[in-house]
């Protein structure tokens, strides 16, 4: 198991979970792994959402995967630092989520 794919599955898990509901228990039980498997990849759960929420903003824009563009509405409104970083464009469309 790569951290890639842990990253790619937990963003996608997150859109419909929720960014800050996401357990390393629920992403262990969707990849078939140990959760230690995600520890020894991410570090931690901070860790990890900090590389969703980068996994999120590289690809929220592009052709097919909008829906990253709700991962990084919920980081911009749990403060997520990398997420108030974001490209204003990426911001503006995620702030269109939070207002609606």
């Amino acid at each position: 198991m790569s951290k890639a794919t842990i990253v790619r599955t937990a963003t996608q898990m997150a859109v419909s979970v929720g960014f800050q509901n996401l357990t390393r228990q629920a992403i262990a039980e969707r990849l078939d792994i140990f959760p230690s498997s995600i520890s020894f990849h991410c570090k931690s759960m901070d860790n990890l959402r900090t590389l969703m929420v980068g996994f999120a903003i590289e690809n929220a824009l592009k052709p097919g995967r909008f829906h990253y563009i709700d991962v990084v509405a919920q980081a911009l409104a749990a403060r997520h630092p990398l997420a108030l970083r974001a490209p204003a464009k990426v911001k503006a469309e995620a702030a269109k989520l939070l207002t609606a």
